[in-house]
């Protein structure tokens, strides 16, 4: 019985948890490490965060259904990262919705200037790196 419960507790050791966002793992390493799908934006171990600037929806897990893969932050390629904010999101529960600059904040080193350039992109309709010398 002992050797049949350790070869069970063996078992669920190895297996990889990886927040259906990796298709495979390295398990030679102690804790294993996911292979993160590229199109899932996650990092970590277990694939159980957002990369920094996919954080326009909070991190879910995914599963056979739905893949819920990190979504890029609507922060015109400025920013190191972004940070999600479920109060301003009137859809914080929907993943698949999208609400432009409300569910996140910035966090950039031109965080000045973008507030002056996107008031003016949204004004002019253009892209804002036109708009950034």
């Amino acid at each position: 019985m002992d050797i049949l419960l350790s070869a069970h507790m063996s078992l669920c050791v190895d297996r990889c948890d990886c927040n259906g966002h990796a298709d495979t793992c390295d398990t030679s390493v102690r804790p294993y490490e996911c292979q993160c799908a590229p199109d899932s934006f996650t990092q970590g171990i277990q694939c159980s965060s957002c990369l920094p600037t996919y954080n326009d929806k909070p991190f879910r897990v995914g599963d056979q259904i739905n893949a819920y893969s990190c979504k890029p932050c609507n922060c015109y390629e400025h920013a190191d990262s972004c940070l999600y904010n479920s109060t301003i999101d009137p859809f914080p529960n929907d993943h698949n919705r999208y609400v432009p600059s409300l569910s996140f904040f910035c966090n950039t080193y031109v965080q000045q200037e973008l507030v002056l350039v996107e008031l003016q992109y949204n004004q002019l309709h253009r892209k804002l790196s036109f708009l950034i010398s």
